[in-house]
């Protein structure tokens, strides 16, 4: 071993020596020195180093360094959302010890706010939270003006902010008018946020109709949400009223060529019941026995029934 080196009072990076401490007994049974010291990153904490670490390099800190950010981009200036950085502020501490860059922003609304520089950057924090206000906000009393409203002699014409236009009853006007409405899936008028907090169709709110119950829109217009339109019914009910998918290759539907082409066969079915109605000559045989059919057993929900009944508003 070498000559003894007194480190009391040298700093060593962040480390100034304080005192001696306990010698690491080696494998060798050869005694290392350490001493205390103190970090200037402000630790209360004083740390004990091997004097050799201390003045190789290899420990300049208290372990502070490791966690020490990276440097910094300058985000002075620079706008996100809603918020403008103003300056750097003190850096942010996790339980771990990692530090992170801390901004000083001032929001459009005027207050002024601290935030995470990564936060900033990756979109997670765009106002001081008075965007998020709104936003709930929004789907209550407060966006009357998202909708807007005429009311015409046989009805109520809403509109949404892109222009799409749907039909209520005037009396439904108070139940809906506070809450904005937009296409949603296939067409339907939907908000986002209903009483229970949970997304909402316009056709089942106005009917009121319970979990299990479907909705039919009798005359196939989605956006007539007018209560004559409009029926409680169950699946097999609904798919009564079915118009002609766009696969059909024959034009009408429950009607098919037969695999010899000499004829045409025509089928129903109802309840989960197929229903075969026999083989025709011509096709407007077998079409006219498939009306006939869809009469009896489906009654005032087969779809020349329901078109019947509701005869389209033109707006």
């Amino acid at each position: 071993m070498g000559n003894f080196i007194d480190l009391t009072g040298l700093t060593f990076g962040l480390l100034t020596v304080i005192e001696r401490g306990p010698d690491r007994v080696l494998p060798s049974g050869n005694k290392a020195p350490r001493w205390w010291c103190k970090c200037a990153c402000g630790s209360p904490d004083l740390v004990l180093k091997l004097g050799s670490a201390l003045r190789d390099g290899s420990a300049n800190s208290c372990g502070c360094l490791k966690h020490a950010p990276r440097k910094a981009e300058d985000l002075t200036g620079r706008r996100f959302g809603r918020l403008t950085v103003v300056r750097r502020a003190e850096n942010g501490r996790r339980d771990s010890g990692l530090q992170f860059i801390r901004w000083e922003c001032i929001c459009d609304c005027g207050k002024t706010v601290v935030v995470e520089g990564g936060n900033l950057k990756k979109g997670h924090t765009k106002s001081c939270g008075c965007w998020h206000d709104e936003y709930v906000s929004g789907f209550g009393g407060h966006n009357k003006k998202t909708n807007s409203y005429e009311f015409t002699e046989d009805c109520v014409i809403g509109r949404t902010d892109c222009g799409e236009q749907f039909l209520i009853d005037p009396e439904d006007f108070e139940l809906v008018k506070d809450y904005y409405w937009k296409p949603g899936k296939k067409g339907l008028l939907i908000t986002q946020r209903w009483k229970d907090g949970k997304a909402a169709l316009l056709h089942r709110v106005i009917m009121g109709a319970h979990a299990g119950e479907q909705v039919d829109h009798i005359n196939h217009d989605r956006s007539d949400n007018r209560r004559s339109n409009l029926r409680i019914v169950t699946g097999p009910q609904n798919c009564m009223n079915k118009g002609i998918r766009r696969d059909n290759k024959t034009g009408a539907t429950g009607v098919y060529r037969r695999s010899d082409a000499s004829g045409w066969w025509a089928e129903i079915k109802c309840n989960g019941i197929r229903h075969s109605l026999g083989n025709y000559r011509s096709f407007a045989e077998a079409v006219a026995a498939r009306k006939a059919a869809e009469e009896k057993y489906f009654g005032e929900y087969s779809y020349d029934n329901s078109i019947a009944a509701v005869p389209r508003i033109a707006v």
